[in-house]
């Protein structure tokens, strides 16, 4: 989502605008009926930014918590167990949620786009009035908690997975031209991936 939600970096209002007409188009009718609040450009939008760019990515209701208010996408969160204030677990693309006040009020969202050490890299929508990046200590007083993002996390364990299938393939390939022999040299050198590369050639797999 952090790729998706870059392309908008330095969003004017017409960017804004096209945000909000993609978000009241698709998004809203996914939102709870008594939710179902229909965005103007004078709207705060950091919670519709996330909104859109988990639509724009292939995430529903049920998978992301579809909100205009950070409040209420905080407590479908909640309600799902998805909710935490351990920063330990904590991932890319997961949702951090601050308290500018510090009395409990969450007032803004955005995607943790990385983190290095202590430090969180956020990207949010409603920044400065548009979309940018900010640099926070994990440890500051202003983050209320996060919220985790299973949409994201599964795509991101799909994505690893299919680079150990090419992984596994290219070897496959390998062995059957010859490159590691056969019988125990062939399991010597393919070693911890020797059960995988021959389960894929019994499979019939052909290059």
């Amino acid at each position: 989502m952090i790729k998706e939600a870059a392309k908008y970096l330095g969003a004017n209002t017409a960017t804004r605008q096209e945000l909000i007409n993609h978000y009241n188009q698709f998004c809203l009718p996914q939102v709870k009926k008594e939710r179902r609040y229909k965005m103007g450009l004078g709207d705060n939008w950091c919670a519709m930014f996330v909104t859109t760019i988990a639509n724009k990515c292939g995430a529903s209701a049920e998978q992301f918590p579809y909100e205009v208010s950070v409040f209420y996408q905080t407590q479908i969160a909640k309600e799902r167990e998805l909710f935490t204030k351990e920063f330990s677990i904590v991932q890319e693309n997961d949702l951090i949620i601050y308290d500018w006040e510090g009395h409990g009020v969450l007032s803004h969202v955005g995607f943790v786009a990385e983190i290095y050490g202590k430090n969180i890299v956020a990207l949010e929508g409603n920044i400065k009035n548009t979309v940018g990046y900010r640099t926070i200590s994990s440890e500051s007083r202003f983050i209320a908690g996060f919220i985790k993002n299973p949409y994201a996390r599964q795509q991101a364990a799909s994505e690893v997975q299919l680079t150990d299938l090419d992984r596994v393939q290219g070897l496959a390939r390998r062995t059957l031209r010859g490159e590691f022999g056969n019988g125990l040299e062939r399991a010597y050198r393919l070693g911890a991936d020797y059960a995988a590369v021959q389960k894929l050639i019994n499979s019939g797999w052909s290059e």
